[in-house]
């Protein structure tokens, strides 16, 4: 006898229909729609997205941005609040297309994205777009941005 998926000889005593666990699951599984409504995959913009989500990553990540800067600082849990405000000023930076290098040396290898005016010194109240203002970030390399924020640069 052969397999009613493949076509392959069934060999064991145990193989009746199919040849292997794969192949019935393969002949049994066609057209069955997995976790309810198929969606597009494809995003509203045209990019391609992962089928269960609505949006791509890109507007997924700008959506969310979006309604974040808006926030005040003191909406953010405190456990997540630099880490955000952070990721969001890195975002920022790059859409920017400021040139990703060092302020002081020009290194561009590895740059990190620092705040002329610390976090700690905005009030609760403060927007996240408050604390990322263009005129608030600049990109420096890991030696200067410790030279900075310990005072050493002016």
């Amino acid at each position: 006898m052969n397999c009613k998926n493949c076509g392959n000889e069934l060999k064991g005593r145990w193989q009746k229909i199919f040849c292997s666990h794969s192949c019935a699951a393969t002949f049994n599984n066609v057209g069955v729609r997995r976790h309810g409504i198929m969606r597009s995959t494809i995003c509203e913009c045209g990019e391609k997205k992962y089928y269960i989500s609505n949006l791509c990553f890109k507007c997924k990540n700008k959506k969310s941005r979006e309604m974040c800067l808006e926030k005040p600082i003191g909406k953010i849990p405190i456990k997540s609040r630099l880490q955000t405000i952070r990721g969001l000023a890195r975002l920022f930076l790059l859409e920017t297309k400021r040139p990703k290098k060092c302020k002081i040396c020009g290194y561009d290898k590895h740059v990190n994205v620092c705040h002329i005016k610390p976090i700690s010194s905005f009030l609760e109240t403060d927007s996240i777009n408050k604390v990322n203002n263009i005129e608030n970030l600049e990109y420096y390399c890991p030696n200067h941005h410790w030279e900075f924020d310990h005072g050493l640069l002016m």
